[in-house]
């Protein structure tokens, strides 16, 4: 819940909620920071919301990790539009030991606001299972294939990483 550091007035539960505004058209901005998290485990972050978009895109939530050269790891869940509460959720999973977890977030946006409230981060799958399932993938994402990169550099499967660059024709930088 947001008690200690949200507006008052428009709660789910409880008396305050977070609260993310923009007036004037705006590129970026977002409510939230950087979490500690296990490195390669899968979180789900659960959260209630509700916004007013007129334009642009609110997102709650909106997550999202460094990748040397890039973000990456992006996940995010569009901002229900409407005056009710809705629950919303996704799932990450970063190589990091920390992810950005963002409540609410907005991008290109103008004459807009969005509340979110009782927010839970909660780790779902443990680092072993979570890279077994994407090495049995078939087709795996961009960000699958850096985490199972990643992850086989990590074990010292220095084969295992040259033949996963070699199947997707990437270079030693990409990863």
């Amino acid at each position: 819940s947001f008690e200690a550091s949200g507006v008052a007035g428009t709660a789910r539960t409880g008396e305050r909620a977070a609260y993310l505004a923009v007036k004037a058209p705006n590129h970026w901005a977002a409510f939230g920071g950087a979490i500690e998290v296990e490195p390669f485990a899968r979180y789900k972050v659960t959260e209630w919301a509700k916004a007013r978009v007129t334009k642009g895109n609110f997102y709650a939530p909106y997550c999202y990790g460094w990748d040397s050269y890039e973000w990456a790891f992006c996940a995010s869940a569009k901002a229900p539009v409407g005056d009710q509460w809705q629950q919303t959720e996704l799932t990450f999973v970063t190589p990091d030991k920390q992810m950005w977890v963002h409540p609410l977030g907005y991008i290109e946006a103008a004459d807009s606001e969005g509340w979110a409230d009782d927010i839970v981060v909660e780790k779902i799958a443990q680092p072993e299972q979570v890279m077994a399932e994407i090495a049995a993938k078939a087709n795996r994402s961009v960000d699958e294939t850096r985490l199972l990169g990643r992850w086989l550099v990590l074990h010292n499967d220095l084969a295992g990483a040259a033949k996963l660059m070699d199947d997707y024709g990437i270079d030693g930088v990409y990863l």
